[in-house]
């Protein structure tokens, strides 16, 4: 039968057991938090470093702007003259996206709106194949000719080089260069071809202030 001081002994052991394990619990408890905290840290970084491609159409407030340019069997288009609204040019071959409603914003800042408020079609044909309408009703698409080449040409749409098949539902970024091109490339200084929109055509009201 164990003496009382034994006992005694044996019962002062305890707290320091319970204590050594609330101490390697507490221990664990922070070297999880350190651990997860330095993976959030990662994370955050390899964010930073490595941002998602968000690509999304120009909000109301922001103005965007983006070189474009069309060209017709190996012909540039001259560019189209000035036209007011929210999605506008200034004649000067750039479009300038500047929403100010929801109907011209996000999603809706988008290519065929811009060419029509320039009085032309950029669609897609049932086959995924896109066309063009100028304002004088000619229509350029995949398989038609040009005057002078032989056999059938494409339209493409490009966007900073390359060919995209968004066509009207393309959003355009600020800064992007936009080709919408029917045949071969229009080499650098040809003499381009005149734009049927007439000059003045949707010329800002009197009392309505510069468009940017």
């Amino acid at each position: 039968m164990p003496s009382r001081r034994t006992k005694r002994a044996a019962t002062k052991s305890h707290p320091r057991s319970s204590y050594s394990r609330r101490q390697r619990r507490g221990v664990a408890f922070v070297a999880v938090m350190v651990a997860i905290l330095l993976a959030g840290g990662a994370a955050t970084a390899l964010l930073r470093a490595n941002p998602p491609d968000v690509h999304r159409g120009a909000i109301i407030g922001q103005h965007w702007h983006a070189p474009y340019q069309v060209e017709i069997c190996g012909r540039p288009l001259a560019p189209y003259p000035f036209v007011d609204g929210e999605i506008h040019t200034h004649g000067d071959g750039v479009i300038h996206l500047h929403p100010q409603t929801q109907a011209f914003a996000n999603d809706n800042a988008n290519l065929g709106a811009f060419f029509a408020s320039v009085e032309s079609l950029l669609g897609r044909n049932p086959d995924g194949t896109q066309f063009l309408i100028l304002p004088d009703g000619t229509r350029y698409e995949h398989g038609g000719s040009c005057e002078g080449l032989d056999g059938p040409q494409e339209l493409v749409v490009l966007v900073n080089g390359e060919a995209i098949d968004e066509g009207p539902d393309y959003l355009p970024q600020e800064g992007d260069d936009v080709i919408v091109r029917f045949g071969p490339q229009a080499p650098i200084g040809t003499e381009p071809i005149p734009n049927p929109l007439p000059v003045g055509h949707g010329a800002a009201p009197a009392e309505a202030g510069p468009q940017g």
